[in-house]
């Protein structure tokens, strides 16, 4: 009798460290363990066991593809026109560790998705002040395929891919509209 005393506690305690030790990463998702408050590894999705108590799952992110949009933003061309281009980026969360970890000082960035915004803005800015007007209106997909390639050179290093950008609009100022409806008309 004395011996179920000393056993039941063992079988509990085990049964309780088994069910803490165990966590279940969702399909598009990853986790990062951290040992002591230092990264430990990545977990990708399905069943996974960390050390209960010493590991704790520090963040839990999706990287499943993600959209966000850009407000007009004014840009003015190489010929000195000012345009107001839309923009809709697709990207993803490619390394977690990269993303929460990174180990150079200057690539860290706190909000990732503020960051991609933020590069996203400036390489337009860069690309537009290098064209004319005419090259901007007639090579739309030339100009998404070089913004995107000058994105992804710095969003590796954050362990982030933009996957594709759609420049939805391109607004010029209702005296060049103007003009070039009558120039075509003429």
């Amino acid at each position: 009798m004395d011996i179920i005393y000393i056993i039941a506690p063992i079988i509990v305690g085990f049964f309780g460290c088994s069910v803490s030790s165990t966590r279940i990463i969702t399909q598009g998702n990853q986790a990062v363990v951290e040992r002591w408050g230092k990264y430990q590894r990545t977990l990708d999705p399905g069943l996974n066991f960390i050390i209960p108590v010493i590991d704790t799952i520090a963040v839990e992110e999706s990287t499943r593809g993600r959209i966000s949009d850009i407000k007009p933003q004014p840009t003015v061309t190489k010929d000195n026109v000012s345009v107001d281009i839309d923009i809709l980026i697709h990207w993803r969360v490619f390394d977690l560790e990269k993303v929460y970890y990174q180990t150079e000082e200057v690539d860290k960035v706190e909000d990732v998705e503020d960051a991609v915004k933020s590069l996203v803005i400036e390489t337009l800015h860069s690309v537009i002040s290098h064209l004319q007007l005419d090259e901007i209106r007639v090579s739309r997909s030339k100009l998404n395929q070089t913004l995107l390639e000058k994105l992804n050179q710095v969003t590796d290093h954050w362990g982030v891919k933009v996957l594709r950008l759609e420049i939805q609009e391109i607004k010029l100022p209702e005296s060049i509209t103007e003009f070039l409806e009558n120039r075509e008309v003429a």
